[in-house]
């Protein structure tokens, strides 16, 4: 789960990039069916401007012990918002994304 907000962003303003990182066995028999949180696991935030082709480093967190993790940043350019979970050695890696207009 991941959310940049608020869509649109006034330019200046502060996007929150917010979201829950969890994993969930293939056969689904753990925890009742349910998602597990990954908790104290390290997520890259990086940005990408409507047009370009690089992304830019934004900085880096944790999540916290439910998986959740979240972080402000100042909006200047539409765009696009990256979480990026580096994986482990039992778990791979993944990311979402989530464009934002500025106005």
């Amino acid at each position: 789960m991941f959310n940049a907000a608020p869509e649109p962003v006034r330019k200046g303003g502060k996007v929150k990039l917010s979201g829950r990182l969890s994993w969930m066995r293939p056969d689904r028999l753990d925890a009742h069916g349910l998602p597990t949180a990954l908790g104290r696991r390290k997520v890259v935030f990086s940005f990408q401007a409507r047009g370009s082709k690089k992304w830019s480093y934004l900085g880096s967190g944790r999540t916290d012990r439910y998986g959740r993790f979240s972080s402000r940043f100042t909006a200047r350019r539409d765009g696009t918002w990256r979480v990026a979970f580096a994986g482990d050695g039992r778990l791979l890696a993944d990311s979402a994304s989530d464009y934002v207009d500025v106005r």
